[in-house]
């Protein structure tokens, strides 16, 4: 039996949790300036937003870019039933 390579599984486990973890920074600051009342401004909002939405472009990058090339090794045929996994219930 042939052993799975672990490492695509891993980089998109860390590619999801750093897209969930950036996201959230930037709805947290872009809610600041609504959620205070005033007390902090669009100005100082844009000190979590921007870097965040960069930081979120990176980590979506980290989970889209590494299966890049496994999709263009693939023999062009596509198809629903195999994105599934092994065990799941396939309907014919």
């Amino acid at each position: 039996m042939q052993k799975k390579d672990k490492r695509p599984l891993l980089i998109a486990g860390v590619g999801c949790l750093l897209s969930g973890l950036t996201l959230a920074v930037v709805l947290v600051s872009a809610a600041l300036p609504s959620f205070t009342s005033g007390r902090t401004s669009w100005d100082e909002a844009m000190m979590g937003i921007i870097p965040g939405g960069i930081c979120c472009g990176l980590s979506v990058g980290i989970l889209v870019f590494p299966n890049i090339p496994g999709l263009l090794q693939r023999d062009g045929t596509a198809r629903a039933a195999d994105l599934l996994p092994a065990n799941a219930v396939r309907l014919r």
